[in-house]
């Protein structure tokens, strides 16, 4: 039998999960529409950013840690991908799991596509986004560590920059 008390904390985590999915999207628009500063506000101030290969996690293609770090990254992205939108980043399939009332994990699906060197559209990249999550002192969920594992890339993108 329900309680009213376990409506009120079904309701809270369904709004955490919006919250949740909310984040992971406004990192995907920060990223693809150079908007370096809404993408750091996605991170706590001592986040951890992690990149590598799913069939060599152990082959680090990017290791940062702390907001000095990703916002050098960030910055460094955006001057490479200097056009609003030249990449998009779509997401999929997000599971978000409560560790307790404030942090969670969750395991979100990418695809990025691009320009193509032919002037069209491609696919250059999925993979999987492995995150830790923390609510703030204000109620907002931002990412405490985010690992993103890349399955397939095109053939002439780069390893992970």
């Amino acid at each position: 039998m329900r309680t009213e008390g376990n409506a009120e904390a079904s309701m809270r985590r369904m709004a955490d999960v919006v919250a949740i999915s909310t984040l992971l999207n406004r990192y995907a628009q920060a990223l693809d529409g150079t908007d370096s500063e809404t993408w750091l506000a996605c991170f706590e101030v001592d986040a951890t950013f992690v990149a590598a290969q799913s069939d060599a996690p152990d082959v680090l293609g990017m290791n940062l840690a702390g907001i000095d770090d990703l916002r050098a990254w960030i910055i460094g992205y955006h001057d490479v991908h200097n056009a609003p939108f030249r990449s998009k980043h779509f997401l999929s399939h997000p599971v978000v799991d409560f560790v307790d009332d404030d942090e969670a994990t969750s395991v979100t699906y990418f695809v990025t596509q691009g320009p193509a060197p032919d002037g069209g559209i491609r696919m250059m990249t999925n993979g999987r986004y492995l995150d830790r999550l923390r609510r703030g002192p204000s109620g907002t969920w931002r990412f405490r560590a985010r690992l993103a594992l890349r399955d397939l890339a095109a053939t002439d993108i780069p390893a992970w920059r």
